[in-house]
């Protein structure tokens, strides 16, 4: 069996969801294919994800200009109907329509290679652009095609999106939050396209840490200096801390726009010498840093225009090293993060709460090793990249009703 996955963007250094994914079907002898919408442009590659690139098809403009013109000559009517159905679906949304149309060329490139690579089933991460690019392919060759819902790409913007869920051949979404919202969405026949497959992780790559409770209390946080995150509570709780004299340390792992703003809040709250904002590490010497802390604290919020975070993955990778974590009642993550047996949870945008629960693991290091410990299991448990990548596989393979 051969499986196209269409992304944004291969390698992509945020995304190592769906870099683990296809090195775990690669594993078991599927072969995959990768389709890239945009040309590789990223300065820092996973070493994981080298392997792949010569499987990583990128767009060609000549190439992709004579495929969409074959279209339109060979399939007018297909190819007018299509054009009809994307400008209707899409006119409430001037610039994702333009994005849309323009991607067009590359598409039809997509779909001549993956006829002539014999692709059997088309995956897509994401349900903005790759997986109207999937949905656009099956409608000219009859291929097979799911994809993966997240995060930003069903909160936000989602024209086609009902149209591409009732063509599918299975929907996966990370969590029973997203499942629930799409389901009020778009209606109860929805349900039987809509599978939970959650991103997991291989928990057998990271390695358990002491838990340790002497000296200097060192805090980690890790994710894109955006607003979904919630950084700025979190730099509220560590005047709060210092306040407190509590002795700790914070590492903050990323980059991001509002990185500038947020080393001037730090600074001006003075607590500017307790945080250290490092960029982009690679996976390796995040696991390095990662295995030097105490505690790891996600405190992501919901914006004004719903936009939040699913499940994050780094929640996971803390989790599976035995660090104890603390995050929000957000989104998916109550499913991964369970209070008091997981990790502790707070409310969001709460800043004197995220003080309170680094407070509670410093002060009661049994619960501090009871929540590591029993994050670790559950992740090995419920959030295992095998297990996820043969349950999406079932319900590739499954025969229709």
């Amino acid at each position: 069996m051969k499986i196209a996955y269409i992304v944004t963007l291969f390698p992509c250094w945020s995304e190592t969801f769906i870099l683990r994914e296809i090195k775990e079907l690669s594993r078991i002898g599927k072969e995959v294919l990768i389709f890239s919408l945009k040309p590789a442009s990223e300065k820092l590659v996973h070493e994981d994800a080298k392997q792949f690139i010569h499987f990583t098809y990128y767009p060609m403009p000549l190439r992709a200009i004579f495929s969409i013109v074959q279209a339109a000559f060979l399939h007018p009517n297909k190819f007018a109907k299509l054009i009809f159905k994307l400008l209707i679906g899409g006119i409430k949304h001037p610039l994702m329509l333009t994005k849309t149309l323009l991607m067009l060329p590359i598409v039809f490139r997509f779909a001549d290679i993956m006829r002539k690579e014999d692709i059997s089933h088309i995956h897509a991460h994401w349900a903005t652009y790759p997986s109207t690019a999937a949905w656009i392919i099956h409608e000219f060759t009859d291929i097979q095609f799911s994809f993966t819902a997240h995060a930003h790409d069903i909160w936000l913007e989602k024209p086609y999106l009902k149209e591409k869920i009732e063509d599918s051949k299975f929907v996966a979404t990370i969590s029973r939050y997203n499942k629930n919202y799409l389901t009020r969405l778009y209606g109860e026949n929805t349900i039987k396209k809509l599978k939970i497959v959650h991103c997991g992780i291989n928990p057998e790559s990271f390695e358990s840490k002491e838990i340790s409770s002497n000296g200097m209390l060192e805090l980690i946080t890790i994710g894109r200096f955006d607003r979904i995150k919630g950084f700025k509570y979190l730099i509220d709780a560590c005047e709060i801390l210092k306040n407190d004299n509590i002795p700790f340390h914070l590492s903050m792992i990323g980059e991001g726009e509002l990185k500038p703003t947020l080393v001037k809040k730090a600074a001006q709250l003075g607590v500017d010498t307790h945080i250290s904002f490092i960029g982009a590490m690679s996976q390796d010497a995040l696991k390095k840093k990662m295995a030097q802390s105490d505690i790891f604290v996600l405190p992501s919020v919901q914006a004004e225009d719903g936009d939040q975070d699913g499940i994050p993955v780094v929640l996971m990778e803390a989790m599976a090293m035995n660090i104890p974590v603390i995050s929000t009642m957000v989104s998916g993550i109550p499913e991964l993060v369970i209070n008091k047996k997981t990790g502790l949870l707070v409310d969001s945008r709460d800043s004197k709460k995220i003080s309170e629960a680094i407070i509670a693991y410093v002060k009661d290091p049994y619960l501090r090793r009871f929540c590591a410990s029993q994050g670790r299991k559950y992740i090995a448990a419920h959030f295992n990249i095998r297990d996820s990548v043969l349950q999406m596989l079932g319900y590739i393979n499954k025969k229709a009703a």
